[in-house]
């Protein structure tokens, strides 16, 4: 899983809120909502905020005009669109002061990615972990093939041949088989190893669940050491569960095999103004299982639209160490006996997750 894999996911879902000009209000007084014309998709939410004249939070009432045809807004201006497209209106009402946004609500286009986009090029050997979000589409499973030389597993991870071509990778949702995506990976003889940075730091709310996806080029051995200062925990496939607090966090990676190859990202944590509103949860929550056994999770999220329910799963101890687990909550044992962790964050909200507990043993 990957940052970059979540970030695409929300920048589709920002993408398609289609900002206003500035705030206004209608009937004047001092009323200014933060939108007054917003484009989403279907079964989408938006939060909603009014302000006074000098943008100080106002305590107003909310309505959808067209009434339930037409969504819903909650007491804290959490609006969720209808299933139908159209245009519909929500009002902010202080006193006799009120504030229209006029919101349309048009149809998602089913749309799949894969990340790392490519061409990527990769040593003999190599290895690189691939993964196919989706947007406007409940199901998220997809299925992965392999074109040329090399290795592809169940959950998108390609290990590169030991001679020097071509391979190419494609993705396919199961659910709609005409979405489809493919990526060239060019596999080269070793050379001078180096960092590649698909994509480093950034800003994020506090408590924010983000994955860093680095790698290394001109190696065969791309495993790397991760580690983390100024608060926060890193797993060993580069997960960064980020401090509560606002804080400059700083993840290094280290190549295993050529330690002096060594990547810093810096990410800056900020308070998040916004409550948390969704929760997800993870079922089963306890599961024992033999090496190698499989099982399927599944995750259940509220507080959020149908649209932005999907989660992105990954294994608290690392692929491979702690499993394979596709996106879609299939999840394989590892060989050794132990305890691990499998966990879900909702794409749409990456400041919750949840963890369920897996026991192998013979």
């Amino acid at each position: 899983m990957t940052l970059l894999l979540r970030a695409l996911s929300l920048l589709a879902l920002l993408g398609s809120l289609a900002c206003g000009g500035g705030s206004s209000s209608n009937g004047g007084g001092g009323l200014h909502l933060s939108q007054t014309m917003t484009t989403m998709l279907t079964e989408d939410g938006f939060q909603f905020s009014a302000t006074n004249d000098a943008g100080q939070p106002l305590s107003v009432s909310w309505a959808v005009v067209e009434g339930a045809p037409g969504g819903t807004i909650d007491a804290q201006g959490y609006y969720t669109a209808p299933a139908t497209v159209g245009t519909y209106h929500v009002t902010a009402r202080r006193g006799e002061n009120q504030a229209t946004a006029a919101i349309q609500v048009v149809a998602g286009t089913p749309e799949i990615f894969i990340t790392p986009s490519g061409p990527l090029h990769l040593a003999v050997g190599g290895s690189q972990l691939f993964r196919a979000p989706l947007n406007n589409l409940g199901n998220h499973a997809v299925a992965w093939s392999l074109s040329g030389a090399g290795q592809l597993d169940a959950d998108g991870f390609f290990t590169a041949p030991s001679v020097p071509g071509t391979s190419t990778i494609a993705v396919t949702s199961l659910a709609d088989p005409s979405l489809k995506k493919t990526v060239q990976v060019i596999v080269e003889a070793p050379s001078q190893p180096a960092f590649h940075v698909l994509f480093g730091g950034g800003r994020f709310p506090g408590a924010t669940t983000v994955s860093l996806t680095q790698g290394l080029s001109g190696i065969s051995d791309t495993r790397l050491a991760w580690t983390i200062t100024g608060g926060g925990s890193v797993n060993p496939d580069g997960v960064v569960t980020l401090p509560d607090q606002p804080a400059t966090v700083q993840v290094q990676m280290r190549s295993i095999a050529a330690p002096a190859l060594v990547q810093t990202s810096p990410i800056e944590v900020f308070a998040a103004t916004t409550p948390v509103k969704a929760t997800v949860q993870i079922s089963p929550a306890t599961l024992s299982l033999a090496p190698g056994a499989t099982a399927t999770f599944t995750a259940t999220v509220g507080g959020l639209p149908p649209r932005q329910r999907p989660v992105e799963w990954w294994i608290l101890e690392g692929r491979g160490i702690g499993g394979i687990l596709t996106s879609d909550g299939r999840y394989t044992a590892p060989a050794t006996p132990g305890t691990y962790h499998v966990v879900a964050t909702p794409l749409a909200e990456m400041r919750i997750r949840a963890i369920a507990t897996v026991v192998v043993g013979p």
